[in-house]
Order: C-alpha cells, then sequence, then structure tokens
C-alpha cells in the first residue's frame, strides 16, 4: 500500500491506495492543486506532499508558500527571436511553483570554451522534464529561405533532441494557436515530438493554461521517479 499525507494548516491529511506506482501521490498533488485553486493558498500556508512506502518517508514536493519543490528540474528551451517574452512569463510562473533553483532557462549561453554539446547533454540529464516553447517562429526561418532549426549546430534542436534521446520527458507548449508540426516537416531527431501531447498556452487564458502545464509537469515527474 502507498501512503501519501500533506497539511492543510496545521491538520494533516492522509491519502491511501492500493495500487502500486505514484497513483496516491497523484491523487494528493490533485487534492493540492484543487484546494489551491478554490482559493486556498492562504489557508494552507505550507503543504508538503510524502510518499511513505515500507516505512520510509523521501519529500516529493513542497508548494503553496512552503518554498521550492523538491526533486523537481525544469529545462525551458526556446528560441529567443521566437518566444523570448513568453519564456519569461513562463519562467516567472513555474518559479512560482517550484523554485528558482529548480527551473533552468538559457542554458544555451556558453562560456568562451566551453563545450556546448556536453553542457547541454549534463543540464537535460539532470532535468525530469524538458519543456519546449514553440511560436510561429520557432523553427527559426531565415532570410536565404532556410531555417536554423535543420542546422545540427543550431541550440534549440541540440536541446529538444537531446532530451529525446536520453528519454527525459518532453512536454510542448504551444503558445498563442501554433499548431505543433507534422513529423515529416521536421528533423528526423525531432520527429517524435510530432506525436507528444502538447499543452496550449495562450495570452487570454494563461493561468488556466499554465495549471493544466503544471499538472502535466508533476504527472510526468512522478512517473520519472517510480521508473
Amino acid at each position: 500500500n502507498r501512503v501519501v499525507t500533506f497539511k492543510v494548516g496545521n491538520a494533516p491529511v492522509v491519502v491511501a491506495a492500493d495500487a502500486g506506482g505514484t497513483s496516491a501521490a497523484m491523487l494528493a498533488l490533485l487534492i493540492v492543486g484543487a484546494v489551491a485553486a478554490a482559493g486556498g493558498v492562504g489557508a494552507l500556508g505550507y503543504a508538503a506532499v510524502r510518499t511513505r512506502v515500507l516505512g520510509r518517508i523521501p519529500v516529493v514536493g513542497r508548494a503553496f508558500g512552503g518554498g521550492p519543490r523538491a526533486r523537481i528540474a525544469l529545462v525551458i528551451s526556446y528560441r529567443r527571436e521566437d518566444s523570448s517574452g513568453w519564456a519569461g512569463r513562463v519562467f516567472d510562473y513555474l518559479v512560482e511553483r517550484y523554485g528558482k533553483r529548480s527551473v533552468f532557462i538559457d542554458i544555451s549561453d556558453i562560456k568562451g570554451g566551453e563545450d556546448f554539446a556536453a553542457k547541454i547533454d549534463r543540464t537535460v540529464a539532470a532535468a525530469d522534464v524538458v519543456i519546449p516553447l514553440i511560436g510561429p517562429r520557432w523553427v527559426g526561418p531565415l532570410p536565404t529561405g532556410g531555417r536554423r532549426i535543420d542546422s545540427p549546430t543550431d541550440f534549440v534542436r541540440i536541446e529538444v533532441a537531446t532530451a529525446l534521446r536520453q528519454g527525459t520527458p518532453v512536454i510542448p507548449v504551444l503558445l498563442d494557436d501554433t499548431e505543433m508540426l507534422p513529423a515529416e516537416e521536421l528533423p528526423a531527431d525531432l520527429a517524435v515530438l510530432s506525436r507528444r501531447n502538447a499543452i496550449e498556452v495562450t495570452a487570454l487564458h494563461f493561468r488556466e493554461d499554465m495549471t493544466r502545464l503544471v499538472e502535466a509537469i508533476d504527472s510526468a515527474a512522478l512517473s520519472r521517479e517510480g521508473r
């Protein structure tokens, strides 16, 4: 059996499930999210979600005023000329929920002499989820008619392809009605991205859309931990 406990104020709440894996942990996360969405953030103060399996209680998450969540590392991948404004907004929202140390952005800022491929490999390997932000210019159209995404040295391509190759969960975010490209219009090492369930994020419904993204992140991170 798996038992999940968390606090609402000073009162402990316990959720139990007989199913293996992370079902109870996910149920607790959904309950905490529902309480927050209903306006209970102030009442929560400190909410810690913990999983107890055979007497061991590793911390899975801490949220809603209790500090950054443990064990979740997120990488935001984006192209500056496509979605730099969106990247800052998404980054700020995720930092509110997971803490600044858990959200990585601009991993392509490479110092002189540094091996950019090795740095991306290390950063993506440490991530629980990689989040590509895809806007209308994500492929990086060039004045000559070509596309940056088609270059093997394109940072955006390397970041996403590395995550796909390593088996890191990838959750594409489609910005303001941008459509996912079909596999045949993507480089071979990105083709499977077209089959990943994407989250649509719009300016009009930003917070509601980001709530769905957070739910997808929590689910992917818990699944990865349970491997």
